[in-house]
């Protein structure tokens, strides 16, 4: 930022959409009591209030995001001392930049109100004549409390998105700094503007101007009424936004009255309320928009008398309602946030219970993926992950793994004489039974292949190897499963090799697999039903 801007009268900062400063000029910097290293870079939120950090991020950056730009919007910022000072800003985003910025033209209130007090100066000295000169201070005097109005009504918006009390809040100050007998606020009930409803409404007070006394609420009109005042609106703006009529209204007219070229329709006029119903001397109406589209009107309403509605009394009622039309252009933009939120929250939820269950799913897979199907104890999958673990581990430790590997003594025979299906029920017993046998958590049984069996011994001794394996031969003839066929005995047994060492890089994990296997064949050879360790 180059000396121009710091010599600026004016405030100058630039922001990113993240909120952080990118620059600030000495005139702001010297406004709030900071130095620039103190916050370059930070975010905006350490020189604003904490209720203007909340109106920023839920209504101004929209805002400015949306419309790419904001003009007069008042905020208080908050110096290095802790005092809030308000002032009016300007922005203006520039989406021609990378990275985007939002560039803040900032301007003290107090200096706002010192440039219109020197306007007021200016104009008392150029008037001549006494009475032009007092004419000019209350016609300013009456400026500035409609700014105050403005001001106000503007505050109550940005403090607030709810625009039932937005609207109750506006109607109570209009009609009050008006002093309207009727101030309300009607909505149209949809895109074709043929029926709505009034919303919001303020009445004089009786007891501050007694022949208010008795004033209709428009709250409680029907859909008759309600219809019939818009309808004679949009029939009588001709062509200009407000509506300004200092008589009183041909709310009543009839069918024989359409020689009146005022005269609205007969569709409208067949209502036949009177002007009394009503009770309307004068009136101003201005639309509220939506955007381009027509949203309601806001009516402004003398009863008790006519009533000669001035040129600042038509632009007030103008800004007015352009300041509630920002109200429910803000009000549509918060609901659709939130609308994107409570679908965000929606997406994420279903993304979370997606989540889960893939992860069941998975967990699921892996589970069948790594099971005998029949037995239920891991399979020769598992158990090969399971020994190249166990394998890199002992080889760092040195120390010894066991193999333990046995299968059914003349299981084939078994399956001839009773069956597969009983054969199963064999092969389930006796994963069952060897399981049972085995009593470490580190010792792993999987079934290695149709009745062979294999178990994983790590830190085991070739003694404490040859145990294990006896106490699981011991476990399935334990059971006393019935095994006609088999030379060996008349019940189920087993024949198991063994073997054990300490990994060695000229080992592999299948080495005690192998020498395990070679253990069980010299049990078989040696008569079935017994324990054999290896013996190179």
């Amino acid at each position: 930022m180059d000396d121009r801007w710091d010599m600026a009268p004016a405030g100058y900062l630039i922001l990113n959409d993240m909120g952080q400063i990118l620059h600030i000029n000495r005139t702001l910097l010297d406004l709030l009591g900071w130095q620039r290293q103190e916050v370059q870079g930070q975010r905006v939120d350490v020189i604003l209030p904490v209720a203007t950090r909340i109106f920023y991020h839920t209504h101004l950056f929209p805002l400015m995001k949306l419309k790419g730009n904001v003009e007069e919007v008042y905020i208080p910022f908050r110096s290095k001392t802790g005092e809030d000072i308000p002032v009016l800003i300007n922005g203006c985003r520039r989406e021609d930049l990378d990275p985007v910025t939002n560039d803040w033209v900032i301007i003290p209130v107090r200096y706002r109100v010192k440039y219109e007090d020197e306007i007021i100066q200016a104009k008392r000295t150029a008037e001549k004549a006494i009475l032009a000169q007092q004419q000019a201070e209350k016609a300013l005097i009456q400026q500035y409390e409609q700014r105050l109005l403005i001001r106000q009504i503007s505050q109550n918006i940005r403090q607030s998105l709810d625009l039932s009390h937005i609207f109750t809040i506006a109607v109570q100050e209009i009609q009050q700094f008006t002093q309207a007998d009727r101030v309300a606020i009607f909505r149209w009930d949809g895109p074709h503007l043929t029926s709505g409803r009034f919303i919001a409404e303020a009445l004089a007070d009786p007891g501050l101007r007694p022949l208010a006394l008795g004033l209709k609420s428009l709250l409680a009109a029907d859909a008759a009424e309600t219809t019939y005042l818009a309808a004679y609106y949009r029939q009588r703006k001709r062509g200009e936004p407000i509506l300004v009529e200092a008589r009183r209204p041909a709310l009543g007219l009839t069918a024989g009255a359409q020689s009146d070229p005022l005269a609205i329709p007969d569709e409208v006029d067949r209502c036949g309320y009177l002007p009394q119903r009503f009770q309307i001397q004068s009136h101003l109406v201005a639309p509220l928009l939506r955007g381009e589209a027509a949203w309601g009107l806001l009516f402004i309403h003398q009863c008790t008398e006519p009533r000669l509605w001035q040129g600042r009394e038509v632009e007030l009622i103008r800004e007015l309602a352009g300041q509630l039309s920002i109200a429910i252009q803000q009000a549509d933009l918060f609901q659709q946030l939130q609308t994107e939120l409570r679908e965000k929250e929606r997406a994420e939820a279903q993304l979370i219970r997606t989540n889960a269950d893939l992860y069941r799913t998975q967990a699921l897979l892996e589970h069948l993926a790594d099971t005998d199907g029949l037995t239920q104890i891991p399979n020769r999958r598992s158990f090969e992950r399971r020994l190249d673990q166990e394998w890199s581990r002992l080889t760092r430790e040195q120390q010894p793994l066991s193999i333990l590997i046995f299968d059914v003594d003349y299981f084939k025979c078994y399956n001839d004489t009773y069956g597969h299906p009983q054969g199963d029920q064999c092969l389930v017993a006796v994963a069952q039974a060897a399981q049972g046998a085995i009593s470490r958590t580190t010792d792993f049984l999987a079934r290695y292949g149709g009745e062979e069996f294999i178990i994983l011994l790590p830190n085991t001794s070739m003694a404490g190897a040859m145990a294990v394996a006896e106490a699981v031969r011991q476990a399935i003839e334990a059971l006393q499963l019935t095994h006609e066929a088999s030379p060996v005995a008349p019940v189920v047994t087993l024949s198991i090799g063994v073997s054990c060492l300490v990994p060695s890089p000229e080992d592999t994990p299948f080495t005690p697999i192998h020498r395990a296997d070679q253990a069980l064949y010299q049990a078989k050879q040696r008569g079935r039903n017994q324990v054999q360790d290896w013996q190179g």
